[in-house]
């Protein structure tokens, strides 16, 4: 490949915007997106059996497949049902984006990803960018992108994401803030001048 690819993480609280972050400079920069979400959700698919075996038949929908929001509920919980869900994904999704990182030939890439501290993909990354939202934001944003997720859940779902990023030293790493407490135009501009950062100084490196 040449010179290593630039590789941004970006991570944040659930529905703090990293999706739609991702996508913008994927789009404008060029960027190859790897969706860890997406892969947590083929690790689930390839899995599915021996989570079936370990979790009952109560995690699956009407089509029999696993329902997202049935066993999030289930696993955030319980602190132990979680760890047993984990070790049975993270393998796979680690293994997924190692594959993707040998066989992709781009220059840049995104690794977007609500665990990278967790699964530590950090330090696959020149750069990590943390998109930051109010909590009655994301609250509120909830309750229009999942109904059925249940507040309690929600809650529970924030206080593990923030000891995530609490426990993780990250001294060392160039991190860079987004705050996505407005609208669709004004995170724009801030990824504008967040990337452009990113550029002049890849630029003099």
């Amino acid at each position: 490949m040449g010179r290593n690819p630039l590789i941004i993480g970006i991570t944040g609280k659930i529905a703090s915007g990293k999706d739609v972050t991702s996508k913008i400079i994927s789009n404008k920069y060029g960027f190859y997106e790897i969706n860890v979400d997406k892969l947590g959700h083929l690790a689930l698919h390839e899995k599915k059996e021996e989570i079936v075996k370990i979790f009952g038949q109560k995690i699956l929908n009407t089509k029999n497949e696993i329902d997202k929001l049935l066993i999030r509920n289930l696993v955030f919980n319980n602190n132990k049902e979680l760890k047993k869900l984990e070790s049975i994904s993270h393998p796979i999704i680690l293994n997924k984006i190692k594959k993707i990182l040998i066989q992709n030939q781009s220059t840049k890439i995104i690794i977007n990803a609500a665990l990278l501290f967790k699964l530590n993909l950090e330090k696959l990354c020149d750069y990590i960018i943390v998109v930051k939202a109010k909590i009655p934001i994301i609250k509120n944003r909830l309750s229009y992108s999942m109904p059925r997720i249940d507040s309690n859940i929600i809650n529970k779902i924030l206080k593990i994401q923030k000891d995530i990023f609490f426990k993780k030293n990250i001294i060392n790493l160039r991190i860079i803030n987004i705050i996505n407490n407005k609208n669709y135009t004004y995170l724009e501009k801030e990824i504008e001048k967040k990337m452009q950062e990113i550029i002049n100084y890849e630029r003099f490196e």
